[in-house]
């Protein structure tokens, strides 16, 4: 049998890397050396929560562990609805970092590659909620770059019909709809 001594279910303490007060509801990382800092990629492993940010570097700070049992409450960058697969939020914006945004909504990531995605919205959200989540750490990933309007753009270019307008729409959808399918995110 395993030993689990020393071990604890629930909130745990670690300490910071940086001032991470006022950051309650992001995502944090643990670093080198045990410390806890918010992500700095879009596949960094967020599991942790934070539920008690504090103003110093090396202060303790209480963060949530997501798993599937337990719901919580991340902030979101852009809406969303009930459903969407979640990723980190550009890491790149200090604003934005340790914020979650929809994968499979309007405002999802066009990029091609890896993205960690702490689970599942469970509600619609706006942009600056803390949204409730269902825990389902894992990494999801977009196979090539998505370029939306092209078609949408050649028709309002080439043609003037409303219906041109209209089928290039269309296309646009097909092709939005393809590549959900491509990553097994819509059937």
């Amino acid at each position: 049998m395993p030993n689990q001594a020393n071990t604890q279910r629930g909130k745990v303490v670690f300490p910071s890397n940086s001032a991470l007060l006022g950051k309650n509801g992001l995502l944090v990382v643990i670093i080198a050396g045990g410390l806890i800092d918010l992500p700095s990629a879009v596949t960094d492993l967020g599991l942790f929560v934070i539920a008690d940010g504090k103003v110093n570097v090396g202060d303790p700070v209480e963060v949530d562990p997501l798993f599937s049992e337990q719901e919580v409450r991340i902030v979101a960058k852009g809406t969303g609805s009930a459903g969407d697969v979640l990723v980190h939020a550009d890491p790149g914006t200090p604003a934005d970092k340790g914020k979650v945004r929809s994968f499979t909504g309007s405002v999802a990531p066009v990029t091609a590659g890896q993205y960690f995605s702490p689970g599942i919205a469970e509600e619609d959200f706006v942009d600056g909620q803390a949204v409730l989540i269902r825990p389902e750490p894992r990494f999801v990933r977009i196979a090539s770059a998505l370029t939306l309007g092209s078609a949408t753009t050649a028709a309002a270019t080439d043609l003037t019909t409303s219906e041109a307008l209209a089928n290039a729409a269309k296309a646009d959808l097909i092709l939005i709809k393809a590549v959900l399918q491509a990553q097994g995110l819509v059937a």
